[in-house]
């Protein structure tokens, strides 16, 4: 995803919120963007087994102080 704050012909990798990955269809979306190269967080209701390489922030939609900061330098949402 561009960012209109970083000088142009750098490189950054997007950093993605997915909502939901806890789940069959979310755990696909999560392997693949790691798959492609992003920085992927998960919100999650309960804290699970670590994933590498996955940044889990606990919360749910309807905590907006804990959505607010799982959205802390999140590029892109995806709710699954």
């Amino acid at each position: 995803m561009p960012d209109a704050n970083r000088p142009t012909g750098t490189h950054h990798s997007a950093s993605v919120l997915v909502t939901g990955a806890a789940g069959n269809l979310g755990r696909e979306v999560v392997d693949r963007l790691q798959a492609h190269g992003a920085r992927v967080r998960c919100l999650v209701r309960h804290q699970t087994g670590p994933r590498s390489a996955v940044e889990s922030v606990v919360g749910d939609l309807t905590d907006p102080t804990a959505f607010r900061a799982a959205l802390l330098g999140i590029d892109a949402v995806l709710l699954v």
